[in-house]
C-alpha cells in the first residue's frame, strides 16, 4: 500500500501546479477571522505558496477561493461592522500578481477569469507574453478524471498538493483518507453535492487534487470554514469533478458566480399566503424588474412562498445572472415578473 500511495502521487504531482500570489503593499495573508460561539477571533494563516490543477494544456488552471481570500463570508452570517479582511472582496482586491509554477518546471504570470463562490472553484489562465500572439502550451501530463461511477461511501482517496513555489521537490505533499459522504444536493450548504473526506485538509492542501488510488482525478480538495474544518478537524471537501465540469465553459467565459442579490426586504403577507415587498433597494434586481412595495410575491419559480425562509431557500440554488420567475399580486390584477439576480458588492457600488 505505501507503494502504491507513493507511485500513484507521484503520478497525479505531474499535473499539479504551484502559485505564489503576490499582495498589495506586500500584504501577508496571515490571520483568518473564524466564527464560532465567541464570534468573530484571530486564526493564523497560512501565507506560502498555494497549489492548483492544470486541466488544459493551454493553461487554463483550476484551485481554491479558499486561497485567494477569506471565505468565512461564504458560509456564516458575518456581522456587517466586521473587520474589511473578513470578506472575500477585500482578499481578492489585495492581489496584484499570481505567478504559476507548471509542472514543465515553468513559470507564467496567470489571471483570474471566472469563480464560483457556490462550489468553491476559482479558474486560472495564463496571461500571455506582451507582444507577443502566441498560446503556450504546457505539460502533457493531465489528469484524467474518474468514471461517474467512482464516486461511493468509503472509497479511498490520495490528496495530493504542491504549496512548494518554485522549488519542485521530486515528491508532492501527500494526504490519505475515504469519501466519508456525500453532502445532498438540497442540503442547503454552500457544499452541498459535495464531498465530505477525512483526507487533511490544511492551507497547503487547499487547491490540490484529490485522487484514486489509480491517480484519476476524483476532484479539488477544498477548505469552507477554517473555523470548523481543516486541520485536525478531520474534515475537508471534495468539489467533484463533474461539479467543476458543468460550470466551466462558464467560468471561461469570465462569469464569477456569487451569492443571490435580490434586493428587498419582505415579510409573510398578512392574510398568510405570499411575501409581502416592504421595501426595494433602488437600482437592485428586483426593483430593475418592477418589483414595487406592497407587491405579495406569491410564487417563485412556480413553487408557493409564504415564509421568508421558503424564499430563501429557494434562492439559496441560484447565483447572480441567474433569471427568477416572481408571480406577483398587484392590487387586484396578477403579474409575472422575470427578474435577473445580482450580487450585493455591484448593488453598492453603484
Amino acid at each position: 500500500l505505501e507503494t502504491v500511495f507513493h507511485e500513484t502521487g507521484k503520478r497525479a504531482y505531474r499535473g499539479l501546479v504551484s502559485l505564489d500570489i503576490t499582495r498589495k503593499g506586500g500584504a501577508a495573508f496571515k490571520d483568518m477571522y473564524a466564527v464560532g460561539r465567541r464570534g468573530l477571533g484571530k486564526l493564523q494563516r497560512y501565507s506560502g505558496p498555494v497549489s492548483g490543477i492544470l486541466i488544459s494544456n493551454d493553461g487554463y488552471v483550476i484551485t481554491s477561493v479558499y486561497n485567494l481570500g477569506n471565505t468565512i463570508g461564504l458560509v456564516n452570517d458575518v456581522p456587517g461592522n466586521a473587520p474589511p479582511d473578513t470578506k472575500l472582496g477585500h482578499g481578492l482586491g489585495l492581489i496584484e500578481k499570481i505567478v504559476a509554477h507548471m509542472p514543465d518546471g515553468r513559470e507564467a504570470e496567470v489571471e483570474i477569469v471566472g469563480r464560483h463562490d457556490g462550489i468553491g472553484v476559482v479558474l486560472l489562465k495564463t496571461k500571455r507574453k506582451a507582444g507577443s500572439s502566441e498560446e503556450r502550451t504546457y505539460g502533457t501530463s493531465l489528469l484524467q478524471p474518474v468514471p461517474e461511477d467512482f464516486y461511493e461511501t468509503g472509497r479511498m482517496v490520495l490528496g495530493v498538493a504542491h504549496p512548494f513555489g518554485k522549488q519542485r521537490y521530486a515528491d508532492p505533499f501527500l494526504t490519505y483518507g475515504i469519501l466519508s459522504k456525500q453532502h445532498a444536493e438540497d442540503a442547503g450548504d454552500r457544499w452541498a453535492g459535495q464531498w465530505q473526506t477525512d483526507c487533511s485538509g490544511t492551507d497547503a492542501t487547499a487547491g490540490g487534487a484529490i485522487v484514486d488510488l489509480r491517480g484519476r482525478l476524483v476532484g479539488m480538495h477544498h477548505i469552507w470554514d477554517p473555523g470548523r474544518h481543516g486541520r485536525n478537524s478531520g474534515i475537508s471537501f471534495v468539489v467533484p469533478w463533474p461539479q467543476i465540469a458543468a460550470v466551466l465553459d462558464a467560468l471561461k467565459q469570465g462569469r464569477v458566480f456569487s451569492p443571490p442579490f435580490l434586493g428587498v426586504r419582505w415579510k409573510s403577507a398578512d392574510a398568510g399566503v405570499g411575501l409581502q415587498i416592504l421595501s426595494v433597494v433602488a437600482n437592485g434586481p428586483a426593483a430593475t424588474a418592477g418589483l414595487k412595495k406592497d407587491d405579495i410575491i406569491v410564487k417563485l419559480d412556480g413553487h408557493d412562498v409564504n415564509q421568508v425562509e421558503a424564499a430563501i431557500k429557494r434562492l439559496k440554488g441560484k447565483w447572480s445572472g441567474d433569471v427568477v420567475t416572481l408571480t406577483v399580486r398587484r392590487g387586484d390584477e396578477t403579474v409575472e415578473l422575470k427578474v435577473t439576480l445580482g450580487s450585493r458588492t455591484a448593488v453598492q457600488k453603484q
